[in-house]
């Protein structure tokens, strides 16, 4: 492979080769990325950089469906958390169950603001800080609605049944 060219491969061929490939992804510090083809599913062997390169490409803010999937925004009213709160379905997420909470502006209701990301397991925090009182506001929410949030992370929920189940501040 010639370094900094991307190189697509079948899945058939991959597979044909696995150890090569292998070897070359850790002999040459590549990275494997499986994308779906108009037929095939295809393995794309790119270096760090590359790849980088191409998630930035591929999943800008503006449009970040690897993250995001259906979206919907919640104020203080529904939440108790003095921050807007978006919830999302999994989509093609490869990251665990979270909720976003609006930082920059925090009142903002557009999903590609400055945000951070709160998991719904656990209630860490990921990405930008959070004001404590927030935090906790946010951990509350979470811990009265936690069923309800999985079930639409699973889209075995739709949004209004989403709303419907939501628990109210204490």
């Amino acid at each position: 492979m010639i370094e900094g060219t991307p190189t697509t491969i079948s899945s058939a061929e991959f597979s044909r080769n696995v150890e090569r490939y292998i070897s070359e992804a850790n002999t040459q510090h590549k990275v494997f990325e499986v994308v779906a083809g108009s037929n095939d599913k295809s393995v794309v062997v790119l270096s760090k950089e590359e790849y980088q390169t191409w998630r930035a490409m591929t999943f800008s803010a503006a449009s970040d469906y690897d993250e995001d999937g259906d979206m919907v925004s919640f104020t203080k009213e529904r939440t108790g958390v003095d921050n807007t709160i978006f919830v999302s379905t999994k989509g093609h997420a490869q990251h665990a169950a979270r909720i976003k909470i609006a930082i920059d502006p925090p009142d903002s209701f557009n999903a590609a603001s400055t945000s951070a990301s709160m998991t719904i397991h656990d209630c860490r925090v990921i990405g930008e800080p959070i004001p404590t009182e927030v935090a906790e506001q946010a951990r509350k929410f979470i811990e009265r609605n936690r069923d309800a949030l999985i079930d639409y992370w699973e889209a075995k929920i739709g949004t209004e049944q989403l709303i419907a189940r939501l628990r109210p501040p204490a």
